[in-house]
């Protein structure tokens, strides 16, 4: 409705969709903020959270600062936690948001937990994408990055292969 060629353009459509849109995830980020969740990183449509401390006390006890279990199935574990408790908390932010709106039309979707991350700026970050299954070894020709320009002269190897 915004797109000025559209058959069915309207300016005021258009806002009002976007202001909806504004309030919902601001309504959205109010809810997780008090279930204890952290904000890491939102934007007009999405937001990544960061699980409150308590969901990973029994994997911090089993890490004991690198006495008991690997790093690997330490980082494991926590990535298994957090797609746990990410699907439940969409689960509960879709029936807030239908209680909200009276209707089943807005949805919060999980999309994938990525750790470890880097956030670098507003629309700009990446890190390894896991789905449906933890995977720290992700295909190197296909990284998760949103929104970096990449340079190559006078970068790090590093950076290049991201």
């Amino acid at each position: 409705a915004g797109n000025n060629e559209s058959p069915f353009f309207s300016l005021q459509l258009a806002g009002g969709v976007t202001s909806a849109g504004q309030q919902n995830i601001k309504l959205v980020a109010d809810f997780v903020k008090n279930k204890g969740f952290k904000i890491k990183y939102g934007d007009t449509d999405s937001l990544y959270l960061v699980c409150p401390e308590e969901y990973f006390q029994e994997c911090d006890t089993a890490y004991d600062n690198g006495n008991g279990i690997s790093k690997e199935k330490y980082w494991n574990e926590m990535v298994k936690i957090s797609m746990r408790v990410m699907g439940e908390i969409r689960d509960e932010v879709n029936e807030f948001l239908k209680e909200d709106n009276g209707c089943i039309y807005l949805k919060m979707a999980y999309e994938e937990v990525l750790f470890p991350v880097v956030f670098t700026g507003k629309k700009k970050y990446y890190g390894i994408k896991h789905i449906e299954e933890p995977n720290f070894d992700p295909n190197p020709d296909k990284p998760f990055i949103r929104g970096i320009d990449i340079v190559k002269r006078g970068q790090s190897k590093l950076f290049r292969k991201i």
